[in-house]
Protein backbone atom coordinates (compact mmCIF):
# COMPACT_ATOMS: atom_id res chain seq x y z
CA UNK A 1 0.00 0.00 0.00
CA UNK A 2 1.21 3.44 -0.63
CA UNK A 3 -0.45 6.40 0.19
CA UNK A 4 -0.24 9.35 -2.14
CA UNK A 5 -1.07 13.24 -1.07
CA UNK A 6 -0.45 16.64 -2.77
CA UNK A 7 2.41 18.19 -1.46
CA UNK A 8 1.37 21.79 -2.87
CA UNK A 9 -1.26 25.00 -1.78
CA UNK A 10 -4.14 26.29 -4.00
CA UNK A 11 -5.76 23.60 -6.56
CA UNK A 12 -5.29 20.19 -5.46
CA UNK A 13 -4.42 18.40 -8.30
CA UNK A 14 -4.08 14.65 -6.92
CA UNK A 15 -7.49 13.17 -7.66
CA UNK A 16 -8.74 9.72 -8.42
CA UNK A 17 -9.24 10.37 -12.03
CA UNK A 18 -5.31 10.76 -11.88
CA UNK A 19 -4.60 8.48 -10.04
CA UNK A 20 -6.18 6.30 -12.30
CA UNK A 21 -4.81 7.57 -15.35
CA UNK A 22 -1.90 6.78 -14.01
CA UNK A 23 -2.34 2.83 -13.23
CA UNK A 24 -3.60 3.02 -17.09
CA UNK A 25 -0.86 4.05 -18.16
CA UNK A 26 1.34 1.96 -16.24
CA UNK A 27 -0.77 -1.04 -17.00
CA UNK A 28 0.04 -0.13 -20.94
CA UNK A 29 3.95 -0.87 -20.10
CA UNK A 30 3.11 -4.13 -18.66
CA UNK A 31 0.43 -5.63 -21.67
CA UNK A 32 -2.26 -4.65 -19.44
CA UNK A 33 -1.79 -6.60 -16.31
CA UNK A 34 -1.76 -3.80 -13.85
CA UNK A 35 -5.16 -2.77 -11.96
CA UNK A 36 -5.83 -1.20 -9.06
CA UNK A 37 -6.30 -3.48 -5.67
CA UNK A 38 -7.39 -0.87 -2.96
CA UNK A 39 -7.50 2.58 -3.67
CA UNK A 40 -9.34 4.44 -0.31
CA UNK A 41 -9.75 8.23 -0.25
CA UNK A 42 -8.29 8.84 2.91
CA UNK A 43 -8.70 12.80 3.59
CA UNK A 44 -9.54 15.19 1.06
CA UNK A 45 -6.04 15.58 -0.70
CA UNK A 46 -4.65 12.04 -0.06
CA UNK A 47 -5.47 8.07 -0.80
CA UNK A 48 -4.33 5.07 0.03
CA UNK A 49 -3.66 2.47 -3.11
CA UNK A 50 -2.23 -0.59 -3.81
CA UNK A 51 -1.80 -1.86 -7.44
CA UNK A 52 -2.04 -5.74 -8.40
CA UNK A 53 -1.19 -8.32 -11.66
CA UNK A 54 -4.28 -9.49 -12.97
CA UNK A 55 -2.23 -12.81 -14.22
CA UNK A 56 0.78 -13.94 -11.85
CA UNK A 57 2.33 -14.80 -15.24
CA UNK A 58 2.10 -11.67 -16.86
CA UNK A 59 4.28 -8.67 -16.72
CA UNK A 60 4.80 -6.58 -13.76
CA UNK A 61 4.19 -9.76 -11.69
CA UNK A 62 6.38 -10.34 -8.40
CA UNK A 63 8.13 -13.35 -7.38
CA UNK A 64 7.96 -14.69 -3.77
CA UNK A 65 11.16 -15.68 -1.89
CA UNK A 66 10.82 -18.88 -3.32
CA UNK A 67 10.72 -18.45 -7.00
CA UNK A 68 6.65 -18.61 -6.91
CA UNK A 69 4.98 -16.04 -9.01
CA UNK A 70 2.08 -13.72 -7.26
CA UNK A 71 -0.30 -11.11 -8.32
CA UNK A 72 1.51 -8.09 -6.41
CA UNK A 73 3.14 -6.18 -8.22
CA UNK A 74 6.52 -5.99 -8.99
CA UNK A 75 9.35 -3.33 -8.01
CA UNK A 76 9.23 -2.14 -11.56
CA UNK A 77 5.42 -2.00 -11.83
CA UNK A 78 5.50 0.50 -8.65
CA UNK A 79 8.32 2.72 -10.09
CA UNK A 80 6.76 2.84 -13.15
CA UNK A 81 3.54 3.98 -11.31
CA UNK A 82 5.22 6.41 -9.24
CA UNK A 83 6.79 7.86 -12.62
CA UNK A 84 3.70 8.24 -14.23
CA UNK A 85 2.18 9.89 -11.57
CA UNK A 86 4.91 11.95 -11.33
CA UNK A 87 4.49 12.89 -14.51
CA UNK A 88 0.94 13.94 -14.25
CA UNK A 89 1.57 16.14 -11.02
CA UNK A 90 5.23 16.86 -10.08
CA UNK A 91 3.81 17.53 -6.65
CA UNK A 92 2.67 14.80 -5.19
CA UNK A 93 4.37 12.81 -2.43
CA UNK A 94 4.06 9.41 -2.06
CA UNK A 95 4.97 7.39 1.61
CA UNK A 96 5.38 3.36 0.44
CA UNK A 97 6.97 0.90 2.91
CA UNK A 98 7.53 3.85 5.47
CA UNK A 99 9.82 5.92 2.82
CA UNK A 100 9.08 9.36 1.57
CA UNK A 101 9.44 9.64 -2.63
CA UNK A 102 8.73 12.83 -4.86
CA UNK A 103 9.89 13.50 -7.87
CA UNK A 104 13.20 14.87 -7.19
CA UNK A 105 13.91 11.59 -4.58
CA UNK A 106 13.17 8.04 -3.22
CA UNK A 107 11.72 6.96 -6.95
CA UNK A 108 14.23 3.71 -8.32
CA UNK A 109 15.73 3.25 -4.61
CA UNK A 110 16.34 -0.54 -4.88
CA UNK A 111 16.20 -2.10 -1.36
CA UNK A 112 16.98 -5.59 -0.06
CA UNK A 113 14.36 -8.17 0.35
CA UNK A 114 16.31 -11.23 2.58
CA UNK A 115 19.01 -12.70 0.21
CA UNK A 116 17.80 -10.89 -3.08
CA UNK A 117 17.21 -6.84 -4.08
CA UNK A 118 13.44 -6.00 -4.92
CA UNK A 119 14.94 -5.43 -8.51
CA UNK A 120 15.34 -8.96 -8.60
CA UNK A 121 12.18 -10.85 -7.46
CA UNK A 122 10.60 -10.61 -11.56
CA UNK A 123 11.44 -11.48 -15.03
CA UNK A 124 11.36 -8.04 -15.94
CA UNK A 125 15.08 -7.66 -16.50
CA UNK A 126 15.47 -11.13 -18.37
CA UNK A 127 12.11 -10.16 -20.46
CA UNK A 128 14.05 -6.86 -21.65
CA UNK A 129 12.34 -4.38 -19.57
CA UNK A 130 13.94 -1.03 -20.12
CA UNK A 131 13.78 2.33 -17.52
CA UNK A 132 12.27 5.58 -18.89
CA UNK A 133 14.02 7.95 -16.85
CA UNK A 134 11.61 11.09 -16.45
CA UNK A 135 12.21 11.59 -13.21
CA UNK A 136 16.38 10.84 -13.03
CA UNK A 137 17.89 13.43 -10.95
CA UNK A 138 21.76 14.29 -10.98
CA UNK A 139 22.66 12.36 -7.88
CA UNK A 140 21.37 9.31 -10.40
CA UNK A 141 23.10 10.40 -12.96
CA UNK A 142 26.12 10.99 -11.09
CA UNK A 143 25.95 7.52 -9.36
CA UNK A 144 25.56 5.67 -12.85
CA UNK A 145 28.72 7.67 -14.23
CA UNK A 146 30.87 6.72 -10.77
CA UNK A 147 29.62 3.31 -11.01
CA UNK A 148 30.55 3.23 -14.87
CA UNK A 149 26.72 2.12 -16.02
CA UNK A 150 26.53 5.10 -17.83
CA UNK A 151 30.38 6.55 -19.13
CA UNK A 152 29.13 9.21 -20.93
CA UNK A 153 27.55 11.31 -18.74
CA UNK A 154 29.43 14.07 -18.06
CA UNK A 155 29.90 14.87 -13.93
CA UNK A 156 31.43 17.23 -11.87
CA UNK A 157 32.32 14.74 -9.07
CA UNK A 158 35.46 13.93 -7.76
CA UNK A 159 36.30 10.69 -6.31
CA UNK A 160 39.22 9.69 -3.58
CA UNK A 161 38.63 5.76 -4.26
CA UNK A 162 41.10 6.02 -1.17
CA UNK A 163 38.77 8.28 1.14
CA UNK A 164 35.52 9.99 1.88
CA UNK A 165 35.48 13.15 0.01
CA UNK A 166 32.51 14.98 -0.11
CA UNK A 167 31.15 17.07 -2.95
CA UNK A 168 31.70 20.78 -2.69
CA UNK A 169 30.06 21.96 -5.13
CA UNK A 170 26.47 20.34 -4.12
CA UNK A 171 24.75 18.84 -1.50
CA UNK A 172 25.36 15.36 -3.15
CA UNK A 173 27.64 13.59 -1.19
CA UNK A 174 29.39 10.33 -2.15
CA UNK A 175 30.86 8.15 1.04
CA UNK A 176 32.97 4.51 0.56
Amino acid sequence: MVKIRYAGSGVVLSSRALIEQAITNTSAKFDNNIVANRFEQTTSTAYEVTIKCVSSRGKGAKRGASGRRTSSCCWHAWGTFFDELFKLNPRIVIIAQGNRITRESGNWVDRQNGLLTESGMCDCEENGWVRESPTETFAERVMEAVDGTNMETPTPLSLNIDSYEPCRSCTFNVGL
